[in-house]
């Protein structure tokens, strides 16, 4: 009787964990395409913590500026205001973007399904900057 209570102890805690590992998982990378015809500056602060994110982008590249992780699968866009707290774009006149950056509409938002069972999902948000934003 002592060993069948054992491997039930055992099988029902191999049974929470196989549940717990069944949430799935998202990820969110935030990127900025430089379109303009200068280096631009992003200066973000992060909602959560206190770190200060600065990148210089040339003209064409596109920079990762953070990635965020949740630890269930959920494929609804994330709102920029939840992840920054301020996101400055400056470029090499020194003038400041024009676009709100917690509005999501300025954001391009790709969502990919990446796997199933248990799910997880991959969201990219790209902040598109263009010479008529400043």
């Amino acid at each position: 009787m002592n060993t069948f209570k054992r491997l039930s102890h055992i099988a029902f805690l191999l049974l929470i964990f196989l549940l717990l590992s069944c949430q799935g998982s998202t990820n969110r990378e935030w990127r900025v395409n430089n379109a303009s015809s200068t280096t631009i500056q992003v200066r973000a602060v992060l909602v959560l913590g206190t770190d200060s994110i600065y990148e210089s982008i040339e003209t064409g590249e596109t920079r990762i500026i953070i990635i965020t992780s949740e630890p269930r699968a959920n494929s609804d866009p994330q709102q920029a205001y939840e992840v920054f707290s301020s996101f400055l774009v400056t470029n090499a006149n020194g003038d400041t973007i024009e676009k709100d950056f917690t509005n999501n509409d300025n954001w391009e938002i790709y969502i990919e399904h990446t796997k199933h069972r248990p799910d997880h999902f991959d969201l990219t948000y790209t902040l598109i900057v263009k010479d008529e934003d400043f």
